[in-house]
Order: C-alpha cells, then structure tokens, then sequence
C-alpha cells in the first residue's frame, strides 16, 4: 500500500498496534510532507528514524495551521487521542483513514463513552478476514479496505544492531539456554476471565506452574516476559516474583531484538505472535481453556496448546 507523496499527512496513533504498521507505512511510501503525533513513546521510534511529536494542546488549530489533505490514525484501546483527531477532522472536511491491525472488536474500536460509531471515510484492514469481521459487525462495506500489515512487510528485512550474547548480556542473560519470550495480552483490561474463561494474570501462574514442575525434563532455561504496554505489571510481578526462572522485561526493551534472539515465542492472540511467524520463530499458542472466540483460529499462527499439551509441545521445540 503506497500514501500519494505530494498530499500533507497527519499520522496519529497511540497503541503499538497502530504506531508500528502506520511509521512503515511512511517509510515504504516515502510520503515527503507529513507530521507524526503520538501520546506514547516506544524503544521501536528508533528504528524508523522518524520524528514523532507530543499531540497538540489544540487540535482545531493544528489541523487548520498545518491543512493536512488526510489523516491517518491507529486504533486504540486505551487512549482517545485517535477519536478525538477523527471527530475534528470529520468537522473541518478533511478526509480520515483508520487502520486496524486485528481482528477483534474492530467496531468498537470506533466508539467510547464520548463517540458512537465515529467511522473514517476509509477503514484500512490486514486481510479478508478482518473485513468479513468488520461488515458482520456493521460497518459499511464501502469503508473497508485490505492492504495487509505494511509493519511485517518491513519486520521482514529487519536486523538487529548488536550480535545474539553482546545484545543477551544487556537485559541479564550470561548463559547459553534457551531464551523463551512470553508476550500475554492485557487480558483483564477487557474482561478476559468473562470473555475467554482466563487472563494474562492466571495463564501466567498456570505457566509458571507447569514449568516449575518439569525443570528437570525441560532443563535450564531462561523465561522472559514481555508486557504489553498497556499492561498492568503489579500482579504479574506478584506472581513472577516466586519463580527465580522467570523474569519481567523493562518496558524500555527492544521487542524487536529480543524476539529476534528468542528460541521460543509464547502468548494468546498478540500481534507478537504474528511478528514472530515473519521473523520464523517457534511459536506456541497457550489457551488453557476451550473457546469458541478465537482471534487466530485457521490461521497458521503457532501450536495452539492448553495445560495437558504444554509442556510436551515446549519440549518439542527446545
């Protein structure tokens, strides 16, 4: 998917999810004219070398100062800044795009408590998938669009700037076992335990349970997990705290470069998963309880595993 490079850009996004596929998207596009706002700041800005500034104080002046032909934002979860931008844009006449880079709750992504249904004039997608999704949750056909994940197009050249032990040494590792990199989604922060019977608190504590109890037929290794950013470390610290193989990576880790490094790669339905499948990583699918909502379901996306399979499908890898 290619921007047209004589427009002026306004790229908005706050969620990783939204963040990486839209500053690829400027790269393979070589758009000339563009400003980046974003109210989060992610170790990954520094592989794009793209200025990304702290959003206005006002938007209306913003966007009548700078004129932008179209704006382009992620869609988030935990933050307004995207709607907020999208509802001013729509006022003044000036064209929006959306992308989304899942496949769940595509059309609430487009409401809050302040916004209903605030819908883009185009809403860009990874796959047919995604757009069957959306038109069965009521979003009007003519908005949609699939362009792919522009971000794993770019994962998929990428190289890390520093060699596997040098990089390892950095984030504490002075051993030569096995790296197994753990990227839960923030669950609870959306009723996990209603929705899908777990979350990333009590799939961890299965995890860790299980492994504790086969050291010896797994033998050394080195689990470390990777937080979503809108994560809540507290309770995953409380439970991590009590099993001295595992370890909570810094929110100022490059995920890149320790995926890169990884033996294995565990989680749910996080867009890591995905990242992982480009980079041809191990991929293990921990779903300890039967569901019949499946982001990822017939998608090549991993070993899909609950509690009895774990441990000798991890076997298996290592």
């Amino acid at each position: 998917m290619q921007l047209p490079s004589n427009n002026r850009i306004l790229f908005v996004f706050s969620d990783p999810g939204g963040a990486k596929p839209l500053l690829a998207l400027i790269e393979n596009s070589q758009v000339n004219n563009y400003k980046v706002f974003s109210d989060r700041i992610y170790p990954f800005y520094k592989d794009f070398g793209i200025t990304i500034s702290d959003p206005p104080v006002d938007w209306h002046n913003e966007l009548e100062e700078y004129a932008p032909n179209i704006v382009v934002t992620g869609t988030s979860y935990t933050s307004s800044l995207e709607l907020d931008v999208l509802s001013i844009a729509a006022d003044v006449g000036i064209f929006t795009i959306s992308f989304v880079d899942h496949w769940t709750n595509i059309s609430n992504r487009f409401s809050s408590k302040k916004y209903q249904a605030l819908y883009p004039n185009e809403i860009w997608l990874v796959d047919e998938r995604a757009k069957m999704i959306a038109i069965n949750e009521g979003i009007d056909e003519g908005r949609l669009k699939v362009i792919g994940n522009p971000y794993h197009q770019w994962l998929n050249n990428w190289e890390p700037e520093v060699d596997k032990q040098e990089y390892l040494n950095t984030i504490g590792i002075n051993n030569n076992a096995p790296v197994l990199l753990f990227g839960p989604d923030s669950l609870s922060n959306v009723d996990g335990k209603r929705k899908y019977g777990f979350d990333e608190i009590s799939a961890t504590k299965d995890i860790l349970d299980l492994m504790e109890g086969s050291l010896t037929d797994i033998g050394n290794c080195n689990f470390l997990i990777k937080p979503h950013p809108n994560q809540n470390v507290e309770p995953l610290m409380e439970i991590v705290n009590n099993y001295p193989f595992a370890s909570i990576l810094s929110s100022n880790v490059d995920t890149n470069t320790v995926l890169y490094y990884s033996d294995v790669v565990i989680g749910f339905f996080s867009s890591l998963l995905l990242e992982s499948c480009v980079l041809n990583k191990k991929v293990i699918r921990f779903i300890p309880t039967p569901i019949n909502n499946d982001p990822f379901e017939n998608m090549n996306v991993g070993e899909k595993v609950d509690c009895s399979t774990f441990i000798n499908r991890l076997k298996l890898c290592l």
